[in-house]
């Protein structure tokens, strides 16, 4: 008896966890294929017991190397290697010029894989619709997408087929992505933090090292706002937006190491505080860990600013918020 040349085959949730899609709950779950408004997709053991998905729109029914054929654009044969070989699955060798006894052959084995898999996924600097379309979706100041693109902090692409706009930075290490129509992904999430993203990676801060003010703010709507208030700041002489730097953490439970805070130079760290339990507990464990002797850290709440408002991007993006958050920085600065 031959022994079967797969080890075994992949399944659907590891392909959905490679794919950056929330994990399969329940019987049916979001179809990746198309905009599922009732998750539409089912997971089954048909024959031969192999697993087999099934959209109940027609759009898809196959098995995981189907799906993934679908979602890269390629052939089976290149989806059942490539999809082998990123979830480290050995594969048997087809020989036909070998005995039949003999033509099953272990696949080699694959090379030694990173020591970290960064985020991967194609990125520009998008066009001036985007800038506008952007600005209009976040209610903020087209110079300050403009700012957030010049320092790296944000960049456009698709994702899942999406347009989508991007939180990263120069080093790669983290990439967040939140649609363009400013719809969720798959009705839960708002944004998608992408495969092999260092979560608790501090965004902006190799660009921050020599800034006299800094921002730090949680996920990447305040972090827009934050660029949106440099620049105005800048245009009202308030302060040169050349030395504020902007920071950010994608999550309130996401926490700075203390190592790549230790080269900055900022004499003042403002962190603007999401105004529920969350934000603030978050807010708090991120003051501990950018004192320093010689520097002033404050925590601002946005419904210390305005009252009612629960973020940096509501108060910058309402009327007269502005000139309230100035007028609050202005505050700390002679307190």
């Amino acid at each position: 008896m031959i022994a079967n040349p797969f080890l075994r085959r992949p399944t659907f949730e590891e392909l959905f966890v490679l794919l950056g899609l929330p994990p399969i709950k329940g019987r049916n779950v979001p179809c990746p294929l198309h905009a599922d408004k009732r998750p539409s997709f089912s997971v089954f053991i048909g024959s031969n017991d192999i697993e087999r998905g099934k959209c109940f729109t027609g759009c898809f029914n196959g098995d995981v190397y189907d799906l993934y054929a679908r979602c890269y654009r390629c052939d089976r044969k290149t989806a059942f290697k490539e999809l082998n070989h990123k979830l480290g699955i050995a594969t048997a060798t087809f020989q036909l010029d070998r005995p039949l006894h003999e033509r099953f052959l272990p696949a080699p084995k694959p090379a030694p894989r990173e020591e970290r898999l960064r985020p991967s996924l194609p990125l520009d600097l998008g066009d001036e619709r985007m800038v506008i379309d952007l600005s209009s979706l976040r209610r903020i100041h087209e110079g300050g997408v403009r700012l957030a693109l010049e320092r790296g902090l944000l960049r456009f692409g698709h994702y899942l087929k999406r347009p989508a706009w991007i939180m990263t930075d120069k080093s790669g290490l983290l990439m967040q992505a939140r649609r363009m129509d400013g719809q969720t992904w798959f009705k839960e999430s708002k944004a998608i933090t992408l495969k092999g993203s260092d979560a608790n990676h501090l965004l902006g801060v190799g660009e921050a090292a020599e800034a006299d003010l800094l921002f730090v703010c949680e996920g990447g709507p305040d972090v827009l706002a934050a660029h949106a208030l440099a620049y105005e700041m800048g245009l009202l002489k308030a302060f040169p937006k050349e030395r504020i730097a902007v920071t950010g953490l994608m999550g309130a439970t996401m926490r700075p190491r203390r190592a790549t805070l230790a080269g900055l130079k900022a004499k003042q760290v403002v962190i603007w505080a999401h105004a529920d339990k969350s934000g603030l507990e978050g807010a708090k464990e991120w003051k501990r860990s950018f004192w320093a002797k010689d520097r002033k850290v404050d925590i601002i709440p946005a419904d210390q600013i305005v009252p009612g408002l629960k973020d940096l991007n509501d108060v910058v993006s309402s009327a007269g918020g502005l000139a309230a958050i100035i007028a609050k920085l202005e505050g700390l600065s002679h307190g």
